[in-house]
């Protein structure tokens, strides 16, 4: 009787694992077909694209996609957000696109969404290679974002207004911006305030080449970090011996209190003086503002100039 019901719970333990097989093999095969059907829509609407690479028509585009949120807040800026159809999430941050799609993350988009988006230019960064050719592929027309400095900003806003249809906007926009940078030169401090930027961890700091250093100095700060170029991280050794005036961190990632915790900190003259002060990350990448940047970093620096 013993040997019966051993004999039985196999049977019944075979029958199980047949049917686990079966289902996982039926599980296969409609994640196979999903996929095969994916590649044919996909296939067939890159099928019926032109051949020949894209070029540009001088027709304003009706549809645009933005995978780079300085691009996307130039964008909304320029007015044309009735034109973005379509940007990645990380645009998302930018107010006035609410009502655009989302295709993805950076270079990892939808081609097939964008596809069916009928997208007729695409902003991208100067380093999304990837999407580059995609959109070549697509025939899709591109305007590529360079790297962002204060000095070719006007430029890009003049050259991507030209693009879009806003050429007497984008114009508006550059000149409001030179003539900002001006009066800012000209009415520079004789001696700048020694000022630390705290990025999005301990000690990782932006040098004079970058954006974030073009803040600074524009705002009239000296920046304590002279060892980096663009970004990256210090030690700590280095931004205590610079001894900083006012210290920036950005809003939500660093505090004074945490600051002021970290061992020799305390002796800093902006900390030992409470003057950290937290600005919204807005204004040092994502969105490119940057005379909101400056504005807001001058009213913590201590040298008169015109606003």
């Amino acid at each position: 009787m013993l040997s019966f019901q051993k004999a039985a719970a196999r049977n019944h333990s075979g029958t199980d694992q047949l049917h686990n097989r079966d289902f996982l093999f039926t599980l296969a095969q409609i994640h196979f077909f999903h996929s095969l059907r994916r590649a044919w829509l996909l296939l067939s609407l890159l099928a019926a694209l032109p051949l020949a690479a894209a070029t540009e028509s001088g027709t304003p585009p009706r549809r645009i996609l933005s995978t780079t949120t300085a691009g996307t807040a130039l964008l909304i800026e320029l007015g044309a957000a009735g034109e973005l159809a379509a940007i990645d999430r990380y645009g998302k941050i930018v107010p006035g696109t609410e009502h655009a799609a989302e295709v993805g993350r950076g270079s990892a988009l939808s081609a097939e969404r964008v596809l069916l988006l009928e997208i007729d230019l695409a902003v991208i960064w100067y380093y999304q290679h990837s999407l580059q050719s995609l959109f070549r592929r697509m025939n899709i027309p591109t305007f590529i974002v360079p790297p962002l400095r204060c000095d070719n900003y006007p430029d890009v806003v003049e050259a991507l207004g030209k693009r879009i249809g806003r050429a007497e906007k984008a114009a508006e926009i550059a000149a409001r911006f030179r003539r900002l940078i001006r009066e800012l030169e000209q009415n520079a401090p004789a001696r700048r305030t020694r000022v630390y930027l705290e990025l999005y961890s301990p000690c990782r700091s932006a040098g004079n080449e970058s954006y974030a250093g073009d803040l600074l100095r524009l705002s009239g700060g000296e920046n304590v970090v002279s060892s980096l170029l663009r970004s990256g991280t210090v030690s700590a050794e280095a931004i205590i011996h610079g001894d900083p005036e006012v210290i920036f961190v950005v809003d939500g990632f660093t505090s004074p209190d945490e600051l002021a915790r970290r061992s020799g900190w305390g002796e800093i003259s902006a900390v030992r003086n409470r003057r950290v002060f937290a600005i919204d990350r807005k204004y040092l990448g994502p969105v490119y503002d940057p005379a909101g940047a400056i504005r807001e970093m001058s009213l913590h620096l201590p040298s008169p100039r015109k606003q």
